[in-house]
């Protein structure tokens, strides 16, 4: 099975009866810069077909800070995999809740505690 891209361009080349060698998938013209290119676009489109696929999960792991609540994430992060996060001192998943602040009564309040 053909794990690499040129390997994958070499299959499809093999299979289409296109004719010449690939050796190597970089800086092609022609038949052969399309063959590529449509081993580039199949692929993305495959693996863009599910955000939960194993091979596109990646563990992430860092110290928090006291009164820090802002992290930035990793420059190839797409989606936090929210059953999963945990604290591991105690191994407790975090509970997420999806909430909206929004403030029902616009009335101007002039005296008496702050509400939402």
């Amino acid at each position: 099975m053909p794990d690499t891209l040129l390997e994958l361009s070499q299959q499809l080349i093999e299979d289409a009866g296109i004719s010449g060698t690939m050796v190597s998938a970089q800086n092609q013209v022609g038949e052969f810069k399309r063959v590529v290119n449509w081993i580039v676009r199949a692929t993305t489109e495959i693996e863009g077909t599910w955000f939960d696929w194993d091979f596109l999960h990646a563990f992430l792991e860092f110290d928090t800070v006291i009164g820090n609540s802002d992290y930035p994430a990793p420059a190839d992060f797409n989606l936090w995999d929210n059953a999963t996060a945990k604290i591991p001192l105690e191994s407790m998943p975090l509970v997420f809740e999806m909430w909206t602040r929004k403030k029902t009564d616009v009335t101007e309040q002039t005296s008496g505690d702050p509400y939402m």
